[in-house]
C-alpha cells in the first residue's frame, strides 16, 4: 500500500480548458481552474497546464498538447 509521502512524490500534471463557451463563462472557468490548483496541496513536483483553444474533450481539441504532458510525466518517473 502506498504512503502519503510516497503519494507525495508522484508527479502531476493538470491541464485545465479556460475556453468560454455558451455554457461556460469566465466565473465558472476560473472555479474549474481554482479547483485543479487545489490538487498540488502536498505534492511536491506539480504543473498547472490552461489551455484557451479547447473545451471538455482536450485529448480530443489538442491531442499534441495531452501527448507532450504525458511525455514529460513519465520522463519524471524513476
Amino acid at each position: 500500500m502506498l504512503s502519503a509521502i510516497t503519494l507525495r512524490l508522484v508527479p502531476v500534471i493538470a491541464i485545465t480548458s479556460m475556453k468560454i463557451d455558451a455554457e461556460h463563462d469566465s466565473d465558472d472557468r476560473q472555479l474549474w481552474y481554482d479547483s485543479n490548483e487545489s490538487l498540488k496541496a502536498g505534492v511536491k513536483d506539480f504543473t498547472h497546464i490552461k489551455t484557451t483553444k479547447s473545451g471538455h474533450f482536450i485529448q480530443i481539441d489538442e491531442p499534441k498538447l495531452v501527448l507532450g504532458n504525458i511525455r514529460l510525466l513519465l520522463s519524471k518517473l524513476p
